[in-house]
């Protein structure tokens, strides 16, 4: 069928279309029909796994358009709930036949841990006070990493994050005033001597 091709695809790209999706499932009334709700509902699962580890804004988004949507918030679903078990790794809602669906094609295909373990510390990064000391550590690195995450549907850089062997710092561009980012980054990665990997 069309449409359950059409919302599925659309969650394979959850920053952008996960309530597009949920709208179409509901509109054609997936959930009326055994399979295609499991169907749809492992997709979103996987869509909202995705969420969470790269934007928690949407997942916000995303969970909330579930809930609001009667035919998918009615038992045994429990959206809340699985979520909780991908942010913990600890057992999520059993009696729900999607969830034993995604989690069997989880494991089965390459095992996801719920959340990554890095052996260096994260630093988040939103406050001046914060920006010149990150600045100062990144300035005396010989290499640096660097990976920028986009607020969904605009232009902006929300997330910049600057990997040095030791430690990664994570500087929220929402929380950071635009003009103490941009003195921050030059004197950061000003120095040619330093490698940069993006």
């Amino acid at each position: 069928d069309v449409a359950v091709a059409f919302a599925l695809a659309l969650l394979k790209k959850p920053r952008n279309h996960f309530v597009t999706a949920v709208g179409v499932a509901a509109h054609f009334r997936f959930a009326e029909h055994g399979e295609l709700r499991r169907a749809f509902e492992a997709e979103a699962l996987a869509g909202l796994f995705t969420l969470l580890q790269s934007d928690r804004r949407t997942l916000k988004v995303a969970r909330e358009a579930l809930l609001a949507e009667p035919s998918f918030a009615r038992p045994p679903a429990d959206w809340p709930g699985a979520i909780s078990a991908m942010r913990s790794g600890r057992a999520g809602p059993s009696e729900w036949p999607s969830w034993a669906a995604y989690t069997a094609s989880t494991t089965s295909a390459a095992p996801m841990p719920a959340t990554l373990r890095l052996a260096v510390p994260i630093h988040t990064v939103t406050t001046e006070g914060e920006l010149e000391a990150s600045a100062e550590a990144i300035a005396g690195a010989d290499a640096v990493g660097l990976d920028s995450e986009w607020r969904p549907g605009t232009g902006s850089v929300a997330l910049l994050q600057l990997a040095l062997r030791d430690q990664v710092f994570v500087w929220d561009l929402l929380a950071l005033p635009r003009s103490a980012v941009g003195a921050a980054l030059h004197r950061a990665l000003g120095l040619a001597a330093s490698l940069k990997v993006g």
